[in-house]
């Protein structure tokens, strides 16, 4: 999605939940390139960042230019593609 989409204004930043950087880093290199931004949360803020913003893994949020959160999805998004290209298609 990232390859079809990103040419037509879709940016990606992925936050971890892992234990550490080089766990994202190795998963990085072996499993899945993830050519976009990509941060980890601190182990000692996993808590209350899980609580603070009700994190499920995945969970999918779009945000508009302007920085407005436009949809937010949990779980895998099965339907993520078909929303960013309706949010593309109407520039968000």
């Amino acid at each position: 999605m990232y390859d079809t989409y990103h040419g037509k204004g879709l940016e990606v930043l992925s936050v971890s939940m892992d234990v550490s950087p080089q766990v994202v880093r190795h998963f990085r290199a072996t499993r899945w390139r993830m050519p976009w931004p990509n941060t980890v949360v601190p182990v000692a803020d996993l808590a209350s960042v899980s609580q603070t913003f009700d994190v499920v893994t995945p969970k999918n949020i779009i945000v508009d230019p302007n920085g407005t959160i436009v949809w937010v999805c949990d779980g895998a998004g099965a339907n993520l593609e078909a929303k960013v290209a309706e949010l593309l298609q109407g520039r968000l």
